[in-house]
């Protein structure tokens, strides 16, 4: 597929799928920036009539971004397909490369799972550590941290963004009311990662326009079609265009440093971060100790001044 395998800037781009840029020179702040944009087949425009250029193709056109759509249909955030459909994988693809932002989108095929009941992956919740060592990426919640994680790690300077999805009324393949935690744990990730969401879920506007008339903007109910893509990609853009620079780390975010996180689980409950009792058992513990050896090491010295 083009779209993820030949870098091209947006002129390239749209001269091979026969469609020509209308973009005028600097007229956005995106004009010849470039931006990696990572999903599943929602990303990639697998309804689209535009040969898959779905967001990511009409903002290059658009704007003038160099855009690479590395969506890919079937990819979910965590291991529920198997760990070779992940979407963690493109960003391992593009290590090395140069971003000036990453768009991360996902989460429809882990509440879909294996497309059979029960098979869907745990919802989990955020860890309160911050090294991937820590996250259960079998769950939708752990899998997206670890995803936010790389791409921070090999964009630094890059400015990182996930789209919350559409919702979707689909019952036979998954449930709106599922669909919604899933998304609502994405949100709560992604406040901890401090990535900016573009909440699709709660854009009431496009929500009524596309239940309006569904055979128009998303025929099966999952997937936009070319006029779905043509209304949700006006605010993308604008979404990405006022989005801040990343904050550099703070002390907070080192490795091994526990954040101040609480989730849900997939049963809707709150999960407490790990106690911290037990490691203020084991400081006292261990001050004990050195008392008590300080206090022996003065008794036998003055045993021995005494002889």
């Amino acid at each position: 597929m083009i779209t993820i395998n030949q870098p091209m800037t947006c002129e390239e781009y749209y001269d091979f799928i026969g469609v020509p840029s209308d973009a005028p020179a600097e007229a956005s702040q995106l004009y010849g920036k470039k931006a990696l944009f990572v999903g599943d087949s929602i990303c990639y425009g697998a309804c689209d009539s535009e040969g898959g250029v779905a967001w990511a193709g009409r903002i290059a056109k658009g704007t003038g971004l160099q855009s690479r759509n590395a969506g890919q249909n079937g990819y979910a955030v965590s291991t529920v397909r198997n760990k070779t459909l992940r979407i963690v994988r493109h960003i391992h693809e593009y290590e090395g490369y140069d971003f000036d932002y990453v768009i991360l989108h996902g989460g429809v095929n882990d509440a879909m799972g294996l497309m059979i009941e029960g098979t869907e992956a745990p919802i989990g919740y955020p860890s309160p550590y911050w090294e991937p060592k820590f996250f259960d990426v079998s769950t939708f919640s752990g899998a997206l941290e670890e995803l936010i994680y790389y791409t921070k790690e090999y964009f630094p300077n890059a400015k990182i963004g996930y789209i919350v999805n559409l919702p979707t009324d689909r019952p036979d393949v998954v449930k709106l009311s599922e669909l919604g935690s899933y998304m609502k744990a994405a949100r709560a990730v992604c406040n901890k990662w401090d990535v900016p969401c573009l909440d699709l879920f709660a854009e009431k506007d496009v929500i009524d326009l596309f239940a309006a008339d569904t055979q128009k903007y998303c025929q099966d109910n999952i997937h936009p079609t070319a006029e779905g893509y043509d209304v949700i990609t006006p605010i993308i853009t604008a979404w990405m265009e006022n989005m801040k620079s990343p904050r550099p780390a703070d002390s907070s975010d080192t490795a091994g440093e526990s954040a101040d996180v609480t989730g849900e689980n997939e049963n809707g409950e709150k999960d407490a971060a790990p106690s911290k009792l037990p490691f203020c058992i084991a400081a006292g513990a261990v001050a004990l100790a050195a008392v008590f050896l300080t206090a022996t090491v003065i008794i036998c010295r003055k045993r021995k001044n005494n002889i």
